[in-house]
């Protein structure tokens, strides 16, 4: 069961609450907080394209690599939705460019399928095979 500020955390992420997300944070809401999907704080912002409340969560040291259930991290959900600007913001937190779902997905076979060729480009720069 989660506690009070990680469903508040959660919530905030979902709905694109930038102040919610920081001063929950600054109360010790945990950055790396998931729901029962595993779907963690991060992965919330980066499906919303949200990069204020993505930069948040990575000062707060969010871990760019928890992947949900399914396998899928929020550099797969950034890949998905376009959102380079947060694809560059993960890379540079470390985020596993080679990371794979459960449907042998990479970031990069995502970025592929969509056709977006910056983000192709930066996956590969990081190292994407």
């Amino acid at each position: 069961m989660r506690d009070n500020l990680t469903e508040k955390l959660i919530r905030a992420a979902q709905i694109g609450y930038l102040d919610g997300v920081q001063r929950l944070i600054v109360e010790g809401a945990d950055p790396n907080a998931a729901d029962d999907a595993n779907r963690v704080v991060l992965v919330y912002a980066t499906i919303r394209g949200n990069t204020e409340i993505v930069k948040v969560l990575l000062w707060a040291e969010a871990n760019p690599n928890i992947a949900t259930i399914l396998g899928w991290t929020a550099l797969m959900q950034a890949a998905l939705g376009g959102h380079a600007e947060i694809v560059k913001l993960l890379l540079s937190k470390k985020a596993n460019p080679n990371s794979v779902n459960n449907k042998g997905q990479t970031p990069l076979s995502i970025a592929k399928t969509q056709g977006y060729s910056e983000i192709i480009r930066l996956l590969k720069e990081a190292g994407a095979e």
